[in-house]
């Protein structure tokens, strides 16, 4: 039985990271890895991966609504990766709500080398007017992407922004 199947990120190109993803490998910090189950609190759980073709993908009614309100209230921007304090403030905010594989800061997890892997990481962050209120990190290969992280300001939860990070 394999329990983690871990491998180093060095040197990874796009399409072999989309290869490892539709087989269940998620990008950590310097490796990529792969677990049939997870230890959380002295339980064990089965791990599910969730995929689905984006091109097929058509939202429900809630969704375009959620979408459409929140275009229309919030900017967001794509870009590269970066840490700051606000960001990593937000991380803060977050860390008692991760049960395994907790890093000290943000900057552990997405500035770690990645050692001349291929992989596009991009930033999607979301702004009520100046004030960052959530930030979504996102890995893409050649024709796949992986969802890192979100983080968000608990005053905005009944936004949704996770879920509307991932439907932009």
């Amino acid at each position: 039985m394999m329990l983690v199947q871990t491998a180093p990120i060095q040197g990874l190109r796009r399409a072999d990271y989309d290869a490892l993803l539709s087989m269940g490998w998620f990008r950590g910090t310097g490796i990529i890895y792969r677990s049939e189950v997870v230890c959380i609190d002295e339980q064990v759980y089965g791990i599910r991966n969730i995929r689905f073709p984006v091109h097929a993908f058509s939202m429900r009614r809630s969704h375009a609504k959620l979408f459409r309100k929140n275009m229309n209230r919030f900017t967001l921007r794509v870009g590269t990766p970066r840490v700051d304090a606000r960001r990593e403030e937000l991380y803060r905010g977050h860390m008692h709500r991760f049960k395994a594989f907790v890093h000290e800061t943000l900057e552990d997890i997405l500035l770690s080398p990645r050692m001349g892997a291929e992989i596009d990481a991009m930033e999607l962050s979301v702004y009520d007017g100046e004030k960052l209120v959530a930030v979504s990190y996102i890995d893409a290969g050649e024709s796949s992407m992986a969802s890192i992280l979100c983080l968000y300001d608990p005053a905005y939860a009944r936004y949704s922004l996770g879920t509307f990070t991932m439907l932009f």
